[in-house]
């Protein structure tokens, strides 16, 4: 009985120190004990006290920008190459296609296709999925892109991202959909 006594405060400030499964910033899963966050690099034990409302809540750095081993590679727009390029990459949350959940993958215009390579962590440079741009639809919300393609009034395919880094997830939408309505009108 008396170790319980001990045990149980002792416990219970592990428990309240412990980092969150999830970061609280890009929502990507947080391993273990870690201290950053492996995507966005914020600080995961970033706790604030309920004591405080939001006007007085200290506000934790958060990174404008992707760490350079995850951020896309730039192409210059005046390149012959500028057909081809990765417009976003947001972390895979579900979707009827074989990517990994929980992973971060690039997000590719390559003419009339639409490619998502990775996972960024293991080979940011092979081609997970390819899908023809033609019928797709994309849109963004708050962080999350959802690409789908309907046919005959049937979903066909469907990929959901959060945390999408390259632009808003709007603005990625508008470049997906852009694509598409291009390569719709190109089509032969």
């Amino acid at each position: 009985m008396g170790l319980g006594a001990i045990l149980g405060p002792a416990a219970m400030i592990v428990l309240q120190e412990a980092p969150p499964a999830r970061c609280r910033t890009c929502r990507a899963p947080v391993p273990g004990m870690l201290v950053t966050c492996r995507w966005c690099g914020n600080d995961v034990r970033f706790r604030v006290p309920s004591d405080l409302t939001t006007e007085s809540a200290p506000t934790p750095e958060v990174p404008t920008s992707v760490p350079a081993s995850m951020a896309p590679p730039r192409i210059d727009s005046a390149s012959p190459s500028a057909r081809k390029w990765i417009i976003a990459s947001g972390i895979y949350v579900v979707g009827n296609s074989m990517l990994t959940v929980g992973s971060r993958y690039n997000i590719q215009l390559d003419g009339s296709s639409l490619r998502v390579l990775g996972p960024v962590e293991l080979n940011p440079a092979t081609v997970a999925l390819e899908r023809a741009l033609i019928g797709l639809d994309a849109t963004g919300h708050d962080g999350s892109l959802v690409v789908n393609e309907t046919r005959n009034g049937q979903a066909r395919f469907i990929l959901i991202f959060m945390s999408t880094k390259g632009g808003s997830s709007e603005s990625v939408a508008a470049k997906i959909v852009q694509a598409a309505r291009t390569a719709e009108a190109i089509k032969p």
